[in-house]
């Protein structure tokens, strides 16, 4: 393989190449990212950790293409030497089949390189698999509305991750890890084509961390193309395609969970809520500190007790119950929870002290947030 480019083009295809490569492994190979080299100057750099496959081609004539091959180079080690390089043209001469020689302007680098046999072949979908097309955006919301809340446990596998189905013609994504629960509906367009039927999967935290990557591949396109089989995803979306395994497991059923019958209501103004809360929490290094919640006429009292002293501090709200009924939440998980919200005013809807409390925006209806309680 020899060729040469535009270093700016490389260091964008190897940039996101490297977001799947396994840092930590025993495996050399994946350590290591794929490029094939086209005649006609097409441009394919792959990288893989077993679990992910990222593969972004540049297009036709992008290089000058004097021999064309596959060689597997050092991923991170590519990586930053390229960083170093200046964004005109580069060249890469691996035709020896054991070191690629990297030259830009007065530069040149000797990296020992693998051969391209050695590279895992992305296993690819079943034919029964089923495909249809999203806004991008569903990637970003997915990954901003609803992946804080999956778990990472391993003995609970199946909750590692972000389950997709569709309602109604809309896919809705939600992930628990036991204590908070969070469902997001994507709403499909009017004027969009209807989404077939698909088994839902369960997408790994992992993939979850190439969602910003695959929608900015999206941007200026239609949007992404999912195709989805019994054990593995795939997005696509302009010169970048992804290829994730699935969580092989059953989801539970999570509607079971959801609060029927709070008929308790607090509505409260976001921001200040997300201030006190951070206020009080400051009294405990404990970061799953509990925190009181005492709902009165008009206001809402939160208190966290530590070893080292007491915090206190109120927020006004509207509150429809009893006065002084009391719950205790988990400080984390009710600061990040608060921190995924955007509406100016947010409702808390509570049953009993020992029910779960039942978190939505009137901005947002078909969003819901469960946090579990904890004893005060």
């Amino acid at each position: 393989m020899k060729l040469a480019m535009s270093g700016a083009l490389l260091k964008r295809l190897v940039e996101r190449a490297l977001k799947s490569v396994a840092r930590r492994t025993t495996i050399p190979i994946l350590k290591h990212i794929r490029i094939e080299v086209l005649p006609n100057g097409r441009v394919i750099v792959t990288g893989t950790d077993l679990d992910n496959w990222i593969s972004i081609e540049a297009a036709s004539d992008s290089a000058k293409v004097e021999q064309a091959g596959t060689t597997c180079i050092p991923g991170t080690l590519f990586g930053n030497v390229l960083k170093k390089l200046p964004d005109g043209e580069i060249s890469i001469d691996a035709s020896d089949g054991r070191q690629a020689v990297i030259k830009a302007g007065t530069a040149q680098f000797k990296i020992h390189i693998l051969p391209a046999a050695d590279f895992p072949e992305e296993k690819g979908l079943q034919s029964a698999s089923v495909g249809f097309l999203i806004p991008a955006d569903h990637l970003t919301q997915i990954e901003k509305l609803v992946s804080f809340a999956m778990s990472d446990e391993e003995t609970r596998y199946y909750l590692n991750g972000v389950y997709l189905h569709l309602v109604d013609g809309d896919v809705v994504a939600v992930a628990t890890n036991g204590h908070t629960l969070s469902r997001a509906v994507l709403k499909n367009a009017d004027d969009a084509d209807p989404l077939p039927a698909f088994r839902p999967p369960i997408i790994h935290r992992d993939t979850l961390k190439l969602f910003a990557t695959i929608a900015e591949a999206a941007i200026g396109t239609d949007g992404v193309t999912v195709t989805v089989d019994e054990a593995r995803i795939c997005f696509e979306a302009g010169d970048l395609r992804v290829v994730s395994k699935l969580i092989d497991g059953e989801f539970p059923d999570y509607p079971r969970v959801i609060p029927a019958n709070n008929q308790l209501i607090c509505t409260i103004e976001r921001e200040a809520l997300v201030a006190a809360v951070e206020r009080v929490r400051t009294i405990s290094a404990e970061r799953g500190r509990v925190i009181g919640l005492t709902l009165s006429d008009g206001e809402l009292r939160l208190q966290v007790k530590a070893s080292d002293g007491d915090g206190e501090d109120v927020v006004p709200c509207d509150w429809n119950g009893d006065e002084g009924f009391q719950i205790g939440a988990n400080g984390k998980y009710l600061a990040t929870i608060l921190g995924t919200f955007t509406g100016d005013e947010i409702t808390l809807a509570f049953g009993t002290p020992g029910d779960a409390m039942l978190i939505t925006d009137a901005q947002d209806p078909s969003r819901i947030v469960i946090l579990m309680p904890m004893r005060v």
